[in-house]
């Protein structure tokens, strides 16, 4: 699961058992099953999300593959 360190240090890698067909298949894994509930998702276009954490800051994600269909990774920006 992602931390807020993993968020600010402006990167994350998981691996899943089964394959992804895309992308958007990805961060829809990315926010069911790493994304801690407690962080809010109000936007998602396919692959890109933007969050907000407890404490009121804002970052974005771009959500991709790492070299196959089951190695993953996420690309975090500070919003604001």
């Amino acid at each position: 699961m992602v931390s807020i360190s993993d968020i600010e240090s402006g990167r994350y890698h998981w691996e899943t058992a089964n394959s992804h067909a895309d992308n958007t298949e990805t961060a829809n894994d990315f926010i069911e099953n790493e994304l801690p509930e407690n962080i809010e998702v109000y936007f998602q276009d396919a692959n890109y999300l933007e969050f907000k954490l407890e404490d009121g800051r804002y970052f974005s994600a771009t959500v991709f593959g790492n070299g196959d269909f089951t190695h993953h990774q996420v690309e975090f920006d500070f919003i604001k």
